[in-house]
């Protein structure tokens, strides 16, 4: 794993150590917020008919840009956050969000 996208690098953009966290019940709560953001993509997608990879991955760009960056953005703005650790997880959430727009876009 690169240093850019492991769990190290961001804990270290969060001034964390990893023996501070427990990963077991992050995890099941991040799966659990990844699932409910694929069903939510997949019905817009549905919606929207858009039935290929590409266009997939298209519509997913523009749902991170319009709600998942602007909305987090506002922990920067109001709450004091690391602003390179908001730009971590931004990176973070457009590869997931591709990843599914593409599979959900194909997929369907």
């Amino acid at each position: 794993t690169t240093p850019l996208v492991s769990g190290a690098a961001a804990l270290s953009v969060a001034y964390l150590r990893s023996n501070q966290i427990p990963y077991t019940p992050l995890d099941i709560k991040n799966l659990i917020i990844n699932l409910v953001l694929a069903y939510v993509l997949l019905t817009m997608l549905i919606a929207m008919d858009v039935t290929t990879a590409g266009k997939g991955m298209v519509f997913a760009f523009w749902v991170w840009l319009g709600f998942i960056v602007t909305a987090s953005s506002l922990d920067v703005i109001w709450m004091g956050k690391s602003y390179k650790l908001w730009i971590f997880e931004s990176i973070a959430w457009l590869a997931s969000i591709l990843a599914m727009g593409a599979i959900l876009g194909a997929w369907k």
